[in-house]
C-alpha cells in the first residue's frame, strides 16, 4: 500500500494499438491503483507507423518521460520482406512529434542479419538515425526462429545473410554510429 512506483514501462514494440481513450484509462486506472513517484520514468515502444499525434498526445498527457521508435531499416526492399514498410517521413514525424511531447529521452532502435540486406542499408539506416538527435540507439541483430515466431516462415532462409556477412553489418553498423558522435555502451 505505500509503495511508491518509480518505473512504467510499455513495451511489446506496439502500445501504439491502443486509442488515445484507452492509453487515457490506463493511465488513470494506474494512478488510481499506485501511488506513481512524481518524476517516475514513463517509457514506451512505439512503431513510427502508429505513433500518431493523438496517440503521442495521450501517452505525453500520462507523463511520458522516455521513448524508444523501431526503425529497423530503411531499405524499402528489405522492409518488404520484413512486411514492415515505414518511410523515412514517419519516422522523422515520430521523432517530432515525441520531441514535443516532452519526451527527455529517445532510443531508436536499428537492426542488422535481415533478409537481402547489405552492409550499404546498414550504413543508409546508421546515418539517418544519427540525424534523428536520439539519445541512445540500439542495434540488434535478426533472430530468424520460425519455429517461435509462424510469420518469420514466410522468409526464405536463403536471403538471409551469412554469419560472417552480419558480423560485418554489426561492426559497420557500430563504427558508422561511432563516426557520428554515439559511443558503444553495450555488447
Amino acid at each position: 500500500g505505500d509503495a511508491h512506483v518509480q518505473h512504467i514501462h510499455f513495451g511489446g514494440g506496439s502500445p501504439d494499438i491502443l486509442t488515445p481513450d484507452q492509453i487515457n484509462r490506463l493511465f488513470a486506472a494506474l494512478r488510481s491503483s499506485f501511488t506513481i513517484d512524481r518524476f517516475a520514468e514513463i517509457s514506451v515502444e512505439l512503431d513510427p507507423r502508429g505513433a500518431t499525434q493523438d496517440v503521442v498526445e495521450a501517452f505525453a498527457a500520462g507523463g511520458l518521460t522516455r521513448a524508444s521508435l523501431g526503425v529497423q531499416v530503411l531499405s524499402a526492399s528489405v522492409q518488404k520482406r520484413i512486411n514492415r514498410v515505414q518511410t523515412e517521413e514517419q519516422i522523422a514525424s515520430a521523432v517530432s512529434l515525441l520531441r514535443a511531447g516532452g519526451v527527455a529521452s529517445l532510443n531508436l532502435d536499428m537492426m542488422y542479419g535481415l533478409p537481402g540486406q547489405t552492409r550499404e542499408h546498414v550504413i543508409e539506416t546508421a546515418l539517418f538515425i544519427a540525424t534523428q538527435d536520439a539519445d541512445r540507439v540500439a542495434t540488434f541483430g535478426y533472430a530468424h526462429v520460425p519455429w517461435m515466431k509462424k510469420h518469420q516462415n514466410a522468409i526464405k532462409t536463403a536471403d538471409l545473410p551469412s554469419g560472417e556477412e552480419r558480423f560485418r553489418q554489426a561492426e559497420i553498423a557500430a563504427s558508422t554510429l561511432e563516426a557520428s558522435g554515439y559511443l558503444p555502451i553495450g555488447f
